[in-house]
């Protein structure tokens, strides 16, 4: 990994447009793994070295930044934390640190370690309704419900699929994820019914890091095509998809 930044794309312009850029890594540093929250005003992200970024799975310092790039600040050090995500109230910051679920203000004070009995934590989601965040743990991955008010989880997937990446939907009945093996995105409903999304073949060696639209009708994904990283759109109803950027610059983690 190398110097990186945190563009911005409207899914309408054409592939080939630039992004504008929001944040712009620092001599030294990558960034990595941005979200906005709730009102779109400010932006969270991992910062690190390009090495520490690389060999640690994305951990770094989290940031916060004016979605202008202003006004950045480091709101945790150690080099371990990594996936931050917003409360949809946009009062609270969830992270992974060590494997583990912590929650934070956005100014980095009262950090707390979620307890329930789950580790191996790669990837978070927190649901529109504030009181769960999905996440997939363990090795090969597997979708798990925590839920906030009991300090308790359930597994939504089963054993042995090594599941990944889940995002919500915005009405809180649904959660995308990625599947390996097919390596192609899946929805499932609350109760564990899921269904295929999108078709991984030829050129195509993986779709990954999806995120639902906040209007519910479409899913951003990563499509790995030959070692290039690129973002595609789908419906979320099903359908074919499309490129949204294009060219040798990798893309990554889209939030929208």
């Amino acid at each position: 990994m190398s110097a990186t930044e945190i563009g911005a794309r409207n899914p309408a312009w054409p592939s080939r447009r630039n992004d504008a850029t929001v944040i712009a890594s620092r001599a030294g540093q990558s960034v990595w793994s941005p979200a906005l929250n709730p009102s779109h005003t400010k932006v969270v992200y991992v910062s690190a070295s390009p090495i520490q970024i690389g060999a640690f799975n994305g951990a770094g310092h989290i940031v916060i930044a004016d979605i202008t790039g202003h006004h950045r600040h480091t709101i945790t050090t150690g080099n371990e934390d990594s996936d931050p995500v917003w409360s949809p109230r946009g009062n609270e910051i969830a992270f992974i640190r060590d494997g583990s679920i912590w929650l934070m203000s956005p100014n980095g004070r009262h950090q707390l370690r979620i307890s329930a009995a789950i580790s191996a934590v790669h990837s978070i989601s927190w649901a529109p309704n504030g009181n769960q965040i999905a996440a997939d743990s363990g090795d090969p991955g597997r979708i798990a419900i925590i839920d906030l008010r009991t300090n308790s989880f359930r597994w939504l997937t089963p054993p042995g699929k090594a599941q990944d990446d889940p995002s919500w939907s915005p009405d809180g009945r649904f959660l995308v994820y990625t599947q390996l093996g097919a390596n192609a995105l899946f929805i499932s409903n609350l109760i564990g019914v899921a269904h295929q999304l999108t078709v991984c073949n030829g050129h195509c060696s993986e779709d990954i890091e999806p995120t639902w639209s906040p209007d519910g009708g479409t899913i951003a994904f990563v499509r790995n095509t030959g070692g290039t990283q690129q973002i595609y759109v789908v419906p979320s109803s099903g359908g074919p998809v499309r490129e949204v950027t294009h060219g040798s610059v990798q893309h990554a983690l889209p939030r929208w």
